[in-house]
């Protein structure tokens, strides 16, 4: 009996063979689909983040250019402030002067502070009109690079994302 049941054992070990081998092939495919996948999701990943850190970076750049013409508006507004004082002391110098020129001490005082008010506004008014045309053009020229960022960032960070994903 023994040598009749030679043999038969070989076509199950095949096919069980068969299969484990099978097993393996569809473990590897599997690992390789889930290796490419991961290699996806962080190349996405890293694009997604390279774009977003391009445009962050570009609206710290609006932020930052935008405090600095806020304060340029408030030096325009103080020279503006300092200018319109100048004008009304030399104004309202001049009026007490002439309301005290019969009095004989406060005449004298009163006319060598409309002179002296007349002066300082005489001094104060050309600085303050050119300075307020410097800040004016350094306003404009930060507004044309605010301008200038925008458009760079927006034709820029679909070059930044294809960049980061051909090196993933």
């Amino acid at each position: 009996m023994m040598k009749q049941q030679q043999g038969q054992v070989l076509p199950i070990g095949v096919a069980l063979l068969a299969l484990m081998l099978m097993g393996v092939f569809v473990l590897y495919s599997t690992g390789q689909v889930a290796s490419d996948k991961l290699r996806l999701v962080n190349a996405a990943d890293a694009a997604a983040y390279s774009g977003s850190l391009w445009q962050a970076r570009a609206m710290n750049f609006h932020a930052y250019t935008n405090r600095a013409m806020v304060a340029n508006q408030v030096s325009m507004a103080q020279a503006v402030t300092i200018q319109s004082w100048a004008s009304y002391g030399a104004v309202a110098s001049e009026n007490i002067s002439t309301v005290l020129k019969p009095v004989p001490v406060l005449n004298v005082v009163a006319q060598g502070l409309e002179e002296g008010l007349a002066s300082v506004e005489r001094v104060l008014s050309p600085v303050s009109d050119a300075m307020l045309k410097v800040v004016d053009t350094v306003n404009r020229g930060l507004s044309v690079a605010q301008e200038a960022m925008f458009v760079s960032t927006f034709v820029a960070t679909p070059d930044v994302v294809r960049a980061v994903v051909s090196e993933t």
